[in-house]
């Protein structure tokens, strides 16, 4: 039997060359594959066509192109992919390969030591948490067979054994971002130890006797860096502070650091200092005796667990007053705040400080008050009496006192002793005070004015003094008033003004101070919160602020040092031209908010006095001073000193004007001019 077709082999019939046939392709693709190609030759069926075959030969035809066909779907569906449509695997950027090593005791010589052949790369997110980097460290290193179970736990720590549970010299919680900038070192560069619990308990225990001398010594130091009444035995480096800020073994933090020997008496002796208990040295007895009182309901009432507060730096009080209305709000909870649109920052108590200001500054500015010369009075009006708008206004103060932040001062003096629970007759009206009414306030100057009983008597018969008196439901007939009676009279409008007619929201606000047990005390010593909530009226003096902070010097007599003062110099005579209002736009006491996120020292004192410190940036740097409201600190850099004072004032003004919001950019012309920002955590 011969075939009709052309061979593939040799283009001619199929009874030149004695071969099958091609088979005949029904697609392009299979024509041009088999074009050029000698045809198939098929098992057992020598020169026959199996197509040709008879019905009983089918089963074997599908069974020997089954697999052939499979490849060549397979082929076709290959060739028509569109191209780039696999994922590819992309290099995460927010990884960071960290070097981990394991870190033992020496039980002779009690010294840490590394494990050889222990290092290994971990790689992690560069927001890594310090319980995240250990538990990934300790499942790759048990998976080497490095450690075993029992082993125990472990801790994360540094080349020196100290726990790396907080940012090194601050209250921060670890992070390895943060960790990373606080060195200044790259991911690859950074090294970290795995330390036994067991270690690391051992070594801290048999250093204890030791390490406690050296960290009062070092306190000491800090609190009174000139007076060599503190340095009785060893004269500590000067440089101590500014060296070892970055451990996590400062003064500050470990005195926040829970007792590894819970079971063991501890060996710390209270201080009687009051600046190591962060008051001011300025503070007087009465402040120190609400200091305490403040500190004590706070440890009493506020729980350890968290409320994260998502506020709108514009929009706090507002925020903050629906959210207290709310049938859940718990004030117990411990405050933690997030500034929507800002970068976040770890609330150690900055960010909290500086909502807490922002809510009581825009309360007063909201139509709840009015001012006047000596202060705020509330309106009390009808639709925030119904809405309860003055309980949550107590609400805010209490929570602002017993959390520790700002006071809110600003209050009318007379209104806040009828707040701190004096009764009208046990109210001081002294001097002339304001009053929020214009008629009221003119009938009063009148009043005062008047000499002579004649005087008097024409004062009387005038129109707008017949309507006071009948507001005020005068019962003492015109006719028969001396001037025995005018300072009754005068009290009595007073009174009417500021006390009787808001009476109301005054009830209401020491509704909501009584919800974390300040009211009580309040009660029992007016005098003592008076001047918590009483406007005042003198601004924060520049001698204050600098009273109030430590400047940490480096080592007298070095290059460094002279910079260092240099820089102090301008820095307080850009304070006394701030303050005598030179700088528009800039008070003393926004540098001491810029700093600490208050306008002034909390009622409670600082949890640490504020401290000045200085930064040495690479040469040509033009960066901008920098503050950390969580550790109440200024940094302040040593190229500063290269500027004239007409140039270093107008940098710190700039730096106070555009340095608002936590890590907010500075505009764009200084951005490119300076490439820089400020930086406020």
């Amino acid at each position: 039997m011969t075939s009709n077709r052309n061979c593939g082999k040799c283009g001619k019939k199929c009874d030149n060359c004695n071969t099958p046939g091609a088979v005949p392709s029904t697609s392009s693709l299979g024509k041009a594959k088999n074009k050029g190609k000698h045809p198939v030759k098929y098992k057992d069926w020598g020169s026959r066509d199996p197509r040709d075959s008879s019905d009983s030969d089918d089963e074997e035809f599908q069974r020997i192109f089954k697999d052939n066909k499979k490849k060549t779907e397979y082929k076709r569906k290959q060739y028509f992919d569109t191209a780039g449509t696999k994922k590819k695997k992309t290099k995460n950027l927010d990884d960071v390969i960290v070097t981990m090593s394991i870190l033992r005791r020496n039980v002779t010589t009690n010294n840490l030591t590394t494990v050889y052949d222990s290092g290994i790369g971990v790689k992690v997110p560069v927001f890594a948490s310090a319980s995240i980097i250990q538990e990934e460290t300790e499942r790759k290193l048990r998976a080497l067979r490095k450690i075993v179970s029992s082993d125990g736990k472990h801790v994360l720590t540094n080349k020196d054994g100290v726990w790396l549970k907080f940012i090194p010299g601050t209250k921060e919680q670890f992070t390895l971002q943060k960790y990373k900038e606080l060195r200044g070192l790259p991911g690859s560069k950074i090294h970290l130890y795995l330390l036994p619990v067991r270690d690391y308990l051992a070594v801290q225990k048999n250093a204890k006797e030791r390490r406690d001398p050296h960290w009062k010594e070092a306190r000491d130091f800090l609190d009174h860096p000139f007076e060599d009444t503190c340095k009785k035995t060893k004269q500590p480096n000067p440089d101590y502070w500014e060296k070892q800020s970055q451990q996590l073994n400062s003064y500050i933090c470990v005195e926040s650091e829970e007792e590894p020997y819970p079971e063991e008496e501890s060996g710390k002796k209270e201080d009687d200092n009051p600046d190591n208990l962060g008051t001011s040295r300025s503070q007087s007895e009465m402040d120190r005796q609400l200091s305490t009182l403040l500190k004590g309901l706070n440890k009493e009432r506020i729980q350890q667990d968290e409320k994260v507060y998502f506020v709108k730096r514009t929009k706090v009080w507002s925020n903050m007053r629906a959210r207290i209305q709310l049938p859940s709000f718990d004030p117990s909870l411990k405050v933690k705040v997030k500034f929507i649109g800002e970068e976040e920052a770890q609330d150690g108590g900055g960010p909290r400080s500086e909502m807490l200001r922002l809510a009581i500054h825009q309360l007063y500015q909201s139509d709840l008050f009015l001012q006047t010369a000596d202060g705020y009075v509330p309106t009390c009006g009808s639709l925030s009496l119904n809405r309860d708008d003055y309980v949550a206004v107590g609400q805010l103060f209490a929570l602002s006192l017993v959390q520790l932040g700002p006071a809110p001062h600003g209050m009318h003096p007379v209104i806040t002793q009828a707040l701190c629970g004096k009764s009208h007759t046990q109210i001081e009206v002294l001097g002339e005070p304001a009053v929020e009414d214009a008629m009221t306030s003119i009938f009063l100057d009148k009043l005062t004015a008047v000499s002579s009983h004649d005087d008097l008597k024409r004062f009387l018969q005038e129109d707008r003094t017949l309507d006071i008196l009948q507001m005020v439901q005068w019962t003492i007939p015109v006719g028969k008033m001396t001037m025995k009676d005018v300072p009754t009279l005068k009290r009595v409008v007073i009174l009417h003004d500021l006390i009787f007619k808001r009476k109301p929201a005054i009830e209401q606000m020491r509704e909501g101070l009584g919800t974390l047990g300040i009211l009580g005390h309040m009660d029992e010593d007016p005098s003592l919160f008076q001047g918590v909530f009483s406007h005042k009226k003198e601004g924060l003096e520049p001698d204050d602020l600098m009273e109030q902070c430590n400047v940490i010097f480096a080592n007298q007599g070095s290059n460094r040092y002279e910079a260092q003062t240099s820089i102090i110099e301008k820095f307080t005579l850009w304070l006394e031209e701030v303050k005598s209002g030179e700088h528009d736009g800039v008070k003393v006491r926004d540098v001491m908010v810029f700093m600490t996120g208050a306008e002034c020292e909390p009622p409670a004192g600082w949890p640490v006095r504020p401290m000045i410190q200085f930064s040495s940036c690479e040469k040509g740097c033009s960066c901008f001073a920098t503050a950390n409201t969580c550790t109440l600190t200024l940094k302040l850099p040593e190229h500063l000193d290269d500027l004239s004072q007409p140039q270093f004032s107008s940098r710190m003004t700039d730096t106070i004007k555009e340095g608002w919001g936590f890590d907010a950019i500075i505009d764009k012309s200084l951005k490119r001019a300076r490439n820089t920002k400020f930086m406020r955590s």
